[in-house]
């Protein structure tokens, strides 16, 4: 499985931003997950951030936020968000699918990936008692 997006991925994401929107004027582009630009595509994509496009949304979703360039950092904000409850996600999935009931994958059942890294905002994940973040190595409720 590839861990990177290269430069070339990125500027083909960029022209997108030149055609046509199909809604309201918007384009909204998702870059899952940032943390893995090579640094050229990271330079690339830090080029339209700089001066976006009218109508433009960024997300850019990021698991080790330590290894995203900090000039990119400084021109976003930051929303940390939380895995959701596996009840949380049957009951949307019933919602969304109400033909056919929800399946709830084996992998999902007694996930528990733990809060944001107080110190860098990575991902904390629990390891017996304690929650160790997958970013920076931050230990939290070691005994």
């Amino acid at each position: 499985m590839r861990t990177v997006i290269t430069v070339d991925e990125t500027r083909e994401t960029i022209s997108f931003f030149g055609s046509t929107a199909a809604v309201d004027g918007w384009r909204v582009c998702i870059v899952d997950t940032v943390d893995e630009l090579n640094p050229n595509a990271a330079n690339a994509l830090l080029k339209i951030l700089e001066e976006p496009p009218q109508q433009s949304l960024f997300l850019l979703v990021s698991h080790a936020p330590a290894r995203v360039l900090p000039t990119i950092l400084s021109r976003c904000r930051k929303l940390a968000l939380r895995p959701l409850a596996t009840d949380d996600v049957t009951r949307a999935a019933a919602e969304a699918f109400t033909d056919a009931p929800p399946v709830v994958p084996a992998r999902m059942r007694g996930l528990d990936l733990g809060p944001a890294c107080a110190q860098c905002g990575g991902m904390m994940q629990r390891t017996g008692s304690c929650y160790t973040c997958s970013s920076c190595g931050n230990n939290t409720g070691c005994g």
